[in-house]
Parts: structure tokens; C-alpha cells; sequence
């Protein structure tokens, strides 16, 4: 990747290193122009899951219930 095409996000140094953060055109992150790469998936334990599940059900249902509460009102009118 040429360095010209990468917009620097972050510019510094801590603890006598210093470095670049920056992203391309299709949102890559580079670090002082190489490529930043992941190894490692991302896990959740059983608890995380099931408290994912309750949260994404819930704003679900509140999400039912404004537009029922809506479409309640118009018909009120």
C-alpha cells in the first residue's frame, strides 16, 4: 500500500517509540504503513452470549412496541 493513499488518524510517541495509525480508502488500519492483522477470534463465554441474547431481545421488543404505540396513536386521531 503507498503511504500516500492512507489517511493518518493518530501521530505519536510513548515511551520513546513512535508511530503512525492510519486507514485506507476501504477502512484498513495500518500501523507506520503495514498492515494491522488480527490473529485471534474473538470468543464469547455462555453468559456473554445469553446476555447478548437478552439485550438484542429486548430492544427488539421495544422496538415492537413503539411502533404498535404508533400505529395506535394514528388510529386514534
Amino acid at each position: 500500500m503507498n503511504r500516500d493513499d492512507l489517511d493518518v488518524i493518530f501521530s505519536g510517541t510513548e515511551g520513546g517509540k513512535g508511530g503512525e495509525l492510519a486507514i485506507d480508502r476501504d477502512g484498513r488500519l495500518y500501523w507506520n504503513g503495514e498492515p494491522v492483522v488480527v490473529e485471534r477470534a474473538i470468543t464469547l463465554t455462555a453468559g456473554q452470549k445469553l446476555a447478548a441474547a437478552v439485550v438484542v431481545t429486548a430492544a427488539a421488543l421495544g422496538g415492537l412496541l413503539a411502533l404498535l404505540e404508533i400505529v395506535w396513536w394514528f388510529r386514534m386521531m
